[in-house]
């Protein structure tokens, strides 16, 4: 035999054998789902990642306190300010629309534009 014909019978020996492998491995996967379903797996697979993450995150809280701290007081108070949005939209409205009709802050220069002659002082008279 040729040394191409022997290598080709190799080479399909191992296609082969290859391709049996991956039969089975589908057969074995079509069979664990059947069994499980695909619903049940994914939610475990779920519950593994949510465990590693949580797992992670308390080392990081563990290693890092004062950060954790400060980062959980931050979150605290976005939610606070999101659920308060309305009310704390409406105060800064009534500052900012009492400001434009309220009285002249202290220390402002009265507004001298609408003065009258007679309301002058002159010493010419």
């Amino acid at each position: 035999m040729s040394p191409q014909k022997l290598r080709f019978l190799e080479d399909k020996a191992m296609r082969d054998a290859a391709r049996l492998n991956v039969m089975t491995d589908v057969e074995l996967i079509k069979a664990d789902i059947e069994e499980e379903g695909p619903g049940k797996r994914l939610a475990e697979t779920g519950a593994d990642y949510a465990r590693i993450l949580a797992d992670g995150a308390m080392d990081v809280v563990q290693e890092n306190k004062g950060r954790a701290a400060g980062a959980a007081a931050l979150g605290i108070a976005a939610v606070a300010a999101w659920i308060f949005r309305d009310e704390i939209a409406e105060l800064i409205g009534s500052f900012l629309h009492d400001d434009e009709q309220g009285d002249p802050e202290p220390g402002a220069s009265p507004d001298v534009s609408q003065t009258t002659p007679e309301h002058t002082l002159s010493g010419a008279d």
